[in-house]
């Protein structure tokens, strides 16, 4: 997450994952991606996050699955309140065969529930609406919490989320989507952490196990990791008194990069991805 920018104010607001290739209806999750709690406002941002995946399942003889290669996310995002970050995204990707194509736009919020939270807990709420671009595609709806336990240079992130389409290419049902990561901060600069990614088609119906999509695998994060517990917005809004240092925090920008690689834990889901997340905050 990240923020800031005068261009940006005409965007405003926020976005949305990619299609998922065995279901081109169920906005997918090929961009590796997590929401925290911490907001200050005033805070911009500006993120270009990259999937790619290899070791794709065999579909058999069905021709209408289409594996994504490539996937990418451009957004900008600005903290609106002490309460509120707003993030509007442009996905596009590339699968199997073919060249690159605009799939969706998105509006993502996150609205902060600080007041009613301890300090080693914080608590948001997630909702987003994605429009489809490419007739493949469709529109979502995706709501669900933003948690985060942090303990010393420890930190553990839940986005557990709920999805449901509607629209052009619509599924019956609502699916489940989750990402979680477990970190350790050295310092501002550096952080390592494991992160794990799944879906579920269809909650009231589910698919055995074995074509769920689950992904689990290490990340390296260079600069300062948003959420982590030094970084000096999450001091701030746990009220530890270092609002001189977010201050001057927030004159400077900084530039952060996230790099990891998650393994397939089903034979639905692609051996390998790639996670490659870029971006500025100031």
């Amino acid at each position: 997450m990240i923020r800031r920018s005068s261009l940006a104010a005409s965007l405003a607001l926020a976005v949305q994952p990619c299609l998922w290739p065995f279901d081109q209806a169920y906005a997918g999750h090929e961009i590796f991606h997590l929401f925290t709690p911490m907001i200050e406002k005033g805070h911009w941002g500006i993120e270009f996050n990259s999937g790619f995946q290899t070791g794709f399942p065999d579909h058999g003889d069905d021709a209408e699955r289409a594996d994504v290669r490539a996937a990418h996310e451009v957004d900008i995002h600005t903290d609106v309140t002490d309460f509120w970050m707003a993030k509007l995204a442009l996905d596009f990707e590339r699968e199997a065969g073919d060249d690159y194509a605009f799939t969706a736009i998105a509006s993502e919020n996150v609205f902060r529930l600080d007041k009613w939270t301890p300090r080693f807990f914080d608590a948001a709420w997630f909702t987003a609406l994605s429009a489809a671009i490419d007739s493949e595609a469709t529109n979502s709806v995706e709501f669900g919490p933003v948690l985060s336990l942090t303990s010393g240079s420890t930190a553990l992130v839940l986005n557990p989320f709920f999805e449901k389409t509607f629209g052009q290419n619509r599924e019956d049902g609502i699916a489940f989507t989750y990402a979680w990561r477990a970190t350790y901060t050295f310092n501002e600069h550096l952080s390592i952490g494991i992160e794990g990614y799944g879906e579920v088609e269809n909650i009231g119906n589910a698919p055995p196990a074995d074509e769920q999509v689950h992904r689990v695998g290490p990340v390296l994060y260079l600069g300062p990791m948003h959420g982590a517990p030094n970084h000096p917005a999450s001091q701030h809004a746990h009220g530890t008194g270092v609002e001189d240092q977010a201050s001057a925090h927030n004159e400077e920008a900084e530039w952060f990069g996230e790099i990891g690689v998650l393994f397939g834990l089903t034979d639905s889901t692609a051996d390998t991805a790639v996670k490659l997340n870029a971006g500025v905050h100031f």
